[in-house]
């Protein structure tokens, strides 16, 4: 039988709820419900979970809800808990890795909207778990020139929004997250 190919808006799904203590079931009932009839087979969400467990404890610790109270033990500084509070939605649980790049990208420029913080990080986040999961280097040079868009003080905002749509159309191609650079 044939393999399918990894997919890693799937993997990343599976090892964010793994490493919030879900077992294989709720996690392969999850993906189901989320990815519908691309959903990888429970054989292939354990497969993840064994190579899951090989993780580093202090890769896979960033991927733990994040504690207030214990952020002396995270990459963040104190100096951030303002900014922190402010953008996390507190009703809902949130990676360290996720605070770590709010805090990151909150910093790259004081100009940047919450709502535009929380996308870039995101992404950030997601790009660092498939390095992390895949033993490899990814390019984040797309997510870092978004960073540099929104860090021009001189142009208007229409200006920005047309540059990025030339750059991802001239991009389309080179948008794989597997493709090693």
């Amino acid at each position: 039988m044939v393999r399918g190919k990894k997919n890693p808006e799937q993997q990343i799904a599976a090892y964010i709820l793994y490493s919030k203590g879900e077992k294989l079931s709720p996690i392969h009932l999850t993906l189901k419900s989320k990815f519908k009839e691309t959903a990888p087979s429970l054989r292939s969400v354990a497969g993840w979970i064994a190579e899951f467990k090989l993780l580093p404890d202090n890769l896979a610790k960033e991927d733990k809800n994040f504690e207030w109270h214990k952020s002396q033990e995270y990459p963040i500084p104190w100096e951030a808990s303002q900014t922190i509070t402010q953008l996390i939605d507190k009703k809902s649980p949130i990676s360290v890795r996720s605070v770590k790049w709010l805090w990151r990208v909150s910093q790259s420029n004081k100009n940047l909207t919450s709502q535009e913080i929380i996308k870039i990080a995101e992404n950030y986040s997601k790009r660092e778990i498939i390095c992390l999961l895949n033993n490899k280097n990814i390019d984040f040079s797309d997510l870092n020139s978004e960073l540099g868009y929104f860090n021009s003080h001189t142009v208007d905002k229409k200006t920005l929004i047309f540059k990025k749509l030339c750059r991802n159309n001239n991009e389309i191609k080179s948008n794989n997250l597997w493709d090693e650079k």
